[in-house]
């Protein structure tokens, strides 16, 4: 499968990549990509890292309205206290990874980049 085949544009601001090393979902507020990670994490019996301890109760939310078991979500906070004491053996599926950057970081994140399988470059701007 070549790199055009593994994006779908949605419009200019919507692309959804899914490739052998990690997914990532981009799209604008309020438009479902919590619901699709926790989709997704009931797929592969992943564990969804999210910013605060009120998006764990959203996330669960979801879930339920959803019928989907998954594993109980994990704060950044939480995670960063457990990670020297816990063997995690499932993956990660991280839910508004640019602010659980900024939490981590302490600072403002102008650009990030990513590797893709192929070489290709996936420019947003």
């Amino acid at each position: 499968m070549n790199f055009a085949d593994k994006i779908l544009f949605l419009s200019a601001k919507y692309f959804y990549f899914r490739g052998e090393v990690m997914n990532i979902i981009c799209e604008p507020r309020q438009t479902g990509k919590t619901t699709k990670l926790v989709k997704r994490a009931a797929e592969i019996d992943g564990i969804i890292i999210c910013v605060k301890l009120s998006s764990k109760k959203n996330i669960l939310n979801i879930a339920k309205e959803l019928n989907l078991k998954i594993k109980e979500p994990i704060s950044i906070s939480e995670w960063m206290i457990k990670k020297e004491s816990t063997v995690f053996n499932s993956p990660f599926l991280i839910d508004n990874c640019d602010s659980i950057l900024k939490f981590i970081l302490k600072n403002k994140i102008d650009t990030v980049s990513f590797d893709s399988d192929d070489g290709s470059n996936l420019n947003s701007f």
